[in-house]
């Protein structure tokens, strides 16, 4: 092998396979902070709900029945908001994203191995650069069946 066939070696293997790597690596771990910030917040709504519905319930006096009431609407409305929240991270698909991403990444890790097996084999290049457009015909795929809510012609759903 040449100098500068190690140089190209070198180069693709950093700013083709090694920054696609990272690429998909900080999406997939910006999808799992958003699907966790979603939980958490979901959740932390459902019980600030829970307790002051359950809170309502300390209030005794003349007025008691207002107070109930009102204790009551503002659990109503928060246990609302928490079912919003669910339902933007379902609808953002933020977990299914992150999987896919992950899914990705595994992919592009295995074409790096690839390349790194056969270092003299000319055809190792073809099989990488394969792999890398499958997995962009991939995203191409999703997104225009998010576009058009249905599967592209000719793709199975």
């Amino acid at each position: 092998m040449t100098d500068r066939d190690t140089q190209f070696r070198e180069l693709y293997e950093t700013h083709r396979i090694q920054e696609q790597q990272r690429f998909l690596e900080m999406r997939r771990d910006e999808f799992r902070n958003a699907y966790k910030q979603g939980v958490r917040l979901r959740n932390g709504l459902l019980v600030l709900s829970a307790v002051v519905g359950a809170g309502a319930q300390v209030f005794t006096g003349p007025n008691s029945a207002t107070a109930r009431g009102v204790a009551g609407l503002i659990a109503a409305l928060i246990a609302a908001i928490a079912g919003a929240v669910a339902g933007y991270s379902a609808l953002m698909g933020f977990s299914s994203l992150r999987r896919s991403y992950a899914d990705a990444r595994k992919g592009v890790s295995s074409a790096g191995h690839l390349w790194r097996e056969a270092p003299d084999d000319p055809e190792a290049l073809l099989r990488v650069e394969e792999v890398l457009r499958t997995e962009n015909g991939h995203w191409g795929q999703l997104v225009l069946r998010n576009a058009e809510g249905t599967a592209p012609p000719g793709i199975q759903r």
